[in-house]
């Protein structure tokens, strides 16, 4: 008679008598279902993985162009289409590596930067000024560069600032990098 009841507990039949009996079972038949759908009260959930920061390791093909506007010095524009990039070192979104451009605007470099998962550049800091600076003038601001990484083409600007024989001069830059 119990083994009915416990049956009839299990196809959904209200039992007048004898209902206490099946809690038992059916705790135990609705934990079983809890760990069989995946449910774990002793496990915790890792929840969707963090997305990958691209990689920009590898040699690049660099142009670097240079825009100031401003009193003080002439305006003026400059575009130095030869130069290397290799990224030699990336932990995650920090990397590293050398900068070589060659041609007119000649500089060698160390390069440092940081990106996230969607290839925005926070920083990209050459470890030494890329162009000179002519004695009449002061550094107001010289920021790290910042942009974006787009598929194989890397682009980083930066805004500079200068105090030139008494007035401010703003020199706009970019490196644009492609493998």
């Amino acid at each position: 008679m119990r083994q009915g009841k416990a049956c009839n507990c299990l196809v959904g039949r209200n039992l007048a008598m004898g209902t206490t009996s099946c809690r038992p079972l059916l705790t135990v038949v609705g934990m079983l279902l809890f760990v069989s759908c995946g449910g774990s009260s002793s496990s915790s959930s890792t929840g969707p993985s963090a997305p990958q920061t691209p990689s920009v390791l590898g040699t690049w093909t660099v142009t670097y162009s240079a825009v100031s506007t401003g009193g003080g010095v002439p305006a003026g524009s400059t575009q130095c289409p030869g130069g290397t990039l290799s990224i030699t070192a990336q932990s995650g979104g920090a990397f590293s590596g050398t900068i070589i451009i060659t041609g007119s605007c000649a500089h060698a470099s160390n390069v440092t930067g940081q990106m996230d998962s969607s290839g925005v550049v926070s920083t990209f800091v050459l470890s030494s000024r890329l162009g000179g600076l002519p004695s009449s003038c002061s550094v107001l601001t010289e920021p790290p560069f910042t942009g974006r990484l787009v598929g194989n083409a890397l682009t980083v600007t930066s805004r500079n600032s200068y105090r030139c024989l008494g007035q401010d001069v703003f020199v706009d830059r970019t490196l644009s990098a492609t493998r």
